[in-house]
């Protein structure tokens, strides 16, 4: 019974370990309807690839691969200014997951970007796993919390390792 506990309590760690959750949403009017389509979601590279893939021609800067050996977590809120070929503006307000390596705030194209309002942070929202709502559920009007991203893929693969470790001994797979 002990073993299983202790099972428990790696799989909880190694799953918790490699966790942000951050606002996601997007809109051309204004904070007030980003805010209505808010959804919260956990960052994992494959969300936060397709965002760099759709911000790479303003900020070609932005990776568009995960960091090697390393993947940490910022959200970022995004105010962008920019014209279109016949001179109108348009303002994008955004918000999201990005690689902590990744400077979001940094290396925007300003031909034809107006004004770039930006800011990241590494704290994150509640989420299902620490009393959020579940991701996706277009209900969460949460602001703040705490983040959980202090680990990186390292940490996950050794706790892999030793749960398979343990089971190997235990069961004598």
């Amino acid at each position: 019974m002990h073993w299983t506990i202790l099972l428990y309590f790696l799989i909880s760690v190694a799953h918790r370990a490699t966790l942000l959750s951050c606002n996601h949403c997007q809109d051309y009017t204004g904070w007030d309807a980003c805010d209505r389509k808010n959804q919260v979601a956990q960052c994992g590279y494959l969300l936060t690839n397709d965002i760099h893939r759709n911000l790479y021609n303003m900020n070609p800067s932005l990776p568009l691969e995960p960091p090697y050996g390393n993947m940490n977590w910022q959200c970022y809120e995004l105010e962008i200014r920019f014209t279109f070929p016949n001179e109108s503006l348009d303002t994008m307000y955004e918000r999201g997951c990005t690689y902590r390596e990744a400077d979001i705030c940094t290396g925007w194209d300003m031909v034809a970007l107006v004004h770039v309002n930006c800011s990241s942070s590494t704290s994150g929202v509640p989420d299902v796993n620490d009393g959020g709502v579940d991701e996706g559920s277009g209900t969460e009007d949460v602001i703040g919390g705490s983040g959980r991203v202090e680990q990186g893929i390292h940490g996950w693969v050794l706790a892999m390792f030793s749960i398979i470790f343990m089971v190997v001994q235990i069961y004598g797979v």
